[in-house]
């Protein structure tokens, strides 16, 4: 039976496509450069970019940098500084009446005492110096609420530093313990507690060298 039009055709399309893709697959001819009288070697030259403040500094902090970003505001001289543990229960087993720790604030010392909670009625305060005991003051504790285990309270009590200090003070404080009608001190074994207060002019320099480091700390590239 003879072929229609459209198988003739269609065969017809069919044997143009073949070829078109036979003649795609033949083999390509390659061309080297020096033939050609072309080089075969090109050189190109990169200049570093301008940096910008949106370039991104790479480093590492030296090692050495245990504590930097922080200026101390004081330095504990004589004692330790949390007591905690055996130490803490051997002190109160002596004496009923113990500090604790004390942290330092910008412009002022908070504490924590444990006491032997011998009796409901306590009072605690206390008693500091900022002139080598020339002049003192007191202050009261007051009892930290929900810190009672049964056998041992715990009171807070804050010292205020005076803002416009310029030179360095130490100042020494003892605690009192008032209960049952008579006064228990905790004075740091006879010695007080002492600590030397820095002022504006030490921290000013402290400052300036801390700026100085800030602006050297980082040793790296830029990406």
């Amino acid at each position: 039976m003879p072929a229609s039009k459209t198988l003739k055709s269609s065969l017809l399309g069919a044997a143009k496509s073949d070829t078109c893709l036979n003649e795609s697959r033949r083999d390509k001819k390659v061309h080297f450069a020096d033939t050609l009288g072309l080089s075969l070697v090109s050189v190109l030259h990169f200049s570093d970019p301008p940096r910008s403040h949106n370039l991104r500094k790479v480093g590492i902090r030296p090692a050495s940098c245990r504590g930097c970003g922080r200026i101390d505001r004081a330095r504990v001289l004589n004692f330790v500084n949390p007591l905690s543990g055996k130490k803490l229960l051997e002190a109160l087993e002596r004496q009923a009446v113990c500090l604790e720790s004390i942290t330092i604030r910008e412009y002022s010392i908070q504490g924590n005492i444990k006491v032997k909670n011998l009796a409901y009625e306590k009072r605690l305060f206390i008693r500091y110096t900022k002139d080598n005991w020339a002049t003192y003051q007191e202050t009261a504790a007051s009892y930290v609420y929900g810190s009672s285990t049964g056998s041992v309270d715990t009171f807070k009590f804050e010292l205020a530093i005076s803002e416009d200090l310029e030179k360095d003070i130490k100042i020494e404080f003892a605690i009192c313990y008032q209960v049952l009608g008579t006064r228990i001190w905790d004075n740091n074994c006879g010695d007080n507690y002492r600590l030397i207060w820095y002022g504006s002019q030490k921290l000013l320099k402290s400052r300036d060298v801390l700026d100085i480091f800030q602006s050297s700390r980082y040793a790296g590239f830029w990406i």
